[in-house]
């Protein structure tokens, strides 16, 4: 089961996009070839904020599950 906790840590972990903005810098002014290290970035990100929202839906659902249970009595 999800906790609150397990979406703050995800949400966290998105906020490491300056350290690899700053690699990407570096490699940049290395010369090498910028256009598919942005891309594999962006896929990065990508996949980090999927599974962030990913936690929260189902946070959103569990919670949602034991208010209808809290309102109902019937588990």
């Amino acid at each position: 089961m999800s906790t609150i906790q397990d979406l703050e840590q995800e949400v966290m972990r998105c906020w490491d996009v300056v350290e690899d903005l700053k690699l990407l810098a570096r490699v940049v002014n290395n010369g090498s070839n910028h256009t598919d290290t942005v891309k594999g970035i962006a896929e990065v990100y990508n996949l980090r904020f999927e599974k962030a929202w990913e936690t929260y839906e189902n946070l959103v659902h569990e919670d949602y599950e034991q208010r209808k249970e809290n309102i109902s009595g019937k588990p």
